[in-house]
């Protein structure tokens, strides 16, 4: 297999418009990402969720929002 040469970055694409398509909140960076920056520790975030039905949510989830089964928790 031969080696995959990187692209060079796309600078038309702003850091908020990456965030975005990514799915990211302000929420996220405020709670979760800066604190892991500044301290080097992982974040305390909540260990449920709070999303609502879809029918009762304004936008759509991203398909970057991991999901639980509850199988799992048995």
């Amino acid at each position: 297999m031969k080696p995959v040469e990187s692209r060079p970055a796309r600078a038309d694409v702003t850091l908020l418009d990456r965030q975005q398509a990514f799915g990211y909140t302000q929420e996220d960076l405020y709670l979760l990402t800066f604190p892991m920056a500044v301290t080097g520790q992982e974040a305390t975030g909540s260990m449920g969720t709070d999303t609502p039905i879809s029918a009762l949510c304004r936008r759509s989830r991203s398909c970057f929002t991991p999901t639980s089964s509850r199988t799992s928790r048995r």
